[in-house]
């Protein structure tokens, strides 16, 4: 004999895992969709196999970045971007023909970086990137290239990153 509430019960259970699932598909949907346009433009150019070095830079930095940019173009990585954290210093990488992202002011990530949360600022702005569903190997300026990184990577989260003593052969 079938106890009729239990099955009832697994019924249910059932029919609310599969509105869950759906329901988590349209929220991934709408999440796309709020996400700056113009970075996912930007993205869709230089990405390769949506993904993308990323790294972040004010006019305080500016000769670091340049040896930085040198580097990656000298061994030929296509897919890296700067986000420029400041106006002074766009101009500097459209000369040099480096791919350069300025968000948009935001009053909430403008209000963290002025009150000294700059690792906020930073991962606030790359949860865009991932909403877009590209991987990010997050990189300081300070970092030479002698050989494409995506080459050695394990992919096994959603951003990679290298401290100062990486060193890459």
């Amino acid at each position: 004999m079938v106890d009729s509430p239990n099955c009832e019960f697994m019924e249910r259970v059932n029919m609310m895992k599969s509105e869950n699932r759906k329901l988590s598909k349209k929220n991934a949907e709408l999440q796309k969709q709020s996400v700056n346009p113009r970075l996912a433009k930007l993205l869709a150019e230089i990405a390769v196999g949506k993904e993308v070095i990323v790294a972040f830079a004010n006019s305080n930095v500016k000769s670091m970045l340049e040896v930085w940019f040198n580097s990656i173009k000298k061994i030929g990585i296509p897919n890296y971007l700067v986000v420029s954290l400041d106006d002074a210093i766009v101009e500097f990488y459209k000369e040099n023909d480096v791919p350069v992202y300025k968000r948009d002011p935001d009053e909430n990530v403008d209000f963290i970086g002025k009150s000294g949360g700059n690792h906020a600022v930073k991962f606030r702005i790359l949860r865009e990137f991932l909403q877009l569903g590209y991987g990010v190997l997050l990189s300081d300026v300070d970092i030479v290239y002698l050989q494409n990184p995506f080459d050695h990577l394990y992919r096994d989260s959603d951003v990679e990153s290298m401290s100062d003593d990486s060193l890459w052969l």
